[in-house]
């Protein structure tokens, strides 16, 4: 390794400031994605075991009493999320570096783990959960043909995939709290996105919105809000102000008791997490008028057709 003083400007000596450890920047953390589950009764955290971050679990009112829960030896386990009936730890791996990621499952209880998605030369991506269906979640899987991902409802206690739509072309797709997929996501000529709405799995032969390459690195989808159920929540907001009309037709808009979860820790389609820090307002009348106001970056919605 090469010494500060050896690459130091001439008349400076840099002796006094020692490096930095490679270990402090590109070492595994002591602890890190900390999640507790659905009932609260359990604390989950990834952190080392024999030098390999795997999942580790404790009861939520005795964190020491923490054991390991998965036993990878070769690869870091990255991503993990709890199962919507708590039942389990879902995470996602591939094998050797290949980026083909596959969906596992370690039952809290037994301790056994199960391969959800067990197909070759095939990577999962996780379309949604929900707060109510409690026994399901929808992925993605490119495992009939390379180029797309279809999507799956997957049934988390027979671990039984069901086809809901065979992708020819989209590049994500966008699911409610009740597990309906509601839109479809495919880049444009432009260098942007459009994205089209999705009823009973079938896809809108035209876009309802679409963006343009000017916006298509600071623009994407990031949830769906349960209380608002026509639209959909983009980040970050494009230059046109922050205001959105959600059209009901059958009387006024309910009142959110309060925000919308989907935007809460909701990872978007380029991995980025949004906050829940915005202050939200919504008039009464035959149309629901959503504002928010951002610290950075600031968060729009836009109405989609009716369902």
């Amino acid at each position: 390794m090469t010494s500060p003083a050896a690459t130091a400007p001439a008349g400076q000596d840099l002796s006094a400031y020692p490096l930095i450890a490679r270990e402090a920047l590109f070492g595994n953390p002591t602890r890190a994605s900390a999640q507790i589950s659905p009932d609260g009764a359990y604390l989950t955290w990834l952190a080392p075991r024999d030098g390999v971050l795997n999942i580790w679990l404790a009861p939520a009112d005795d964190p020491d009493q923490a054991r390991a829960i998965t036993g990878s030896t070769d690869r870091p386990i990255r991503q993990y999320f709890w199962a919507p009936d708590g039942k389990s730890v879902l995470y996602v791996q591939d094998k050797g570096g290949d980026e083909n990621f596959l969906l596992y499952g370690v039952n809290v209880e037994t301790g056994a783990e199960t391969t959800l998605t067990p197909f070759e030369d095939t990577r999962v991506q996780i379309i949604g959960a929900s707060t109510t269906i409690k026994d399901a979640i929808l992925v993605s899987l490119n495992n009939r043909d390379p180029r797309f991902h279809d999507v799956y409802r997957l049934d988390l206690g027979s671990g039984e995939l069901t086809k809901l739509i065979e992708n020819e072309g989209y590049a994500g797709f966008m699911a409610d709290d009740n597990l309906d997929v509601r839109v479809a996501l495919r880049p444009n000529q432009t260098g942007g996105m459009d994205v089209f709405k999705v009823e009973d799995n079938v896809i809108a032969p035209e876009p309802f919105s679409s963006t343009d390459m000017e916006d298509s690195l600071t623009t994407s989808p990031a949830g769906w809000p349960i209380s608002a159920v026509r639209s959909a929540i983009s980040r970050p907001a494009r230059s046109r102000p922050i205001r959105s009309i959600i059209s009901r037709p059958n009387g006024p808009p309910p009142i959110p008791r309060s925000r919308p979860r989907s935007i809460s820790s909701m990872p978007n389609s380029k991995g980025n997490t949004v906050s829940s820090r915005a202050p939200m307002t919504i008039a009464n009348g035959s149309s629901a008028t959503i504002r928010w106001w951002r610290r950075a970056p600031p968060i729009s919605t836009i109405a989609t057709p009716e369902h």
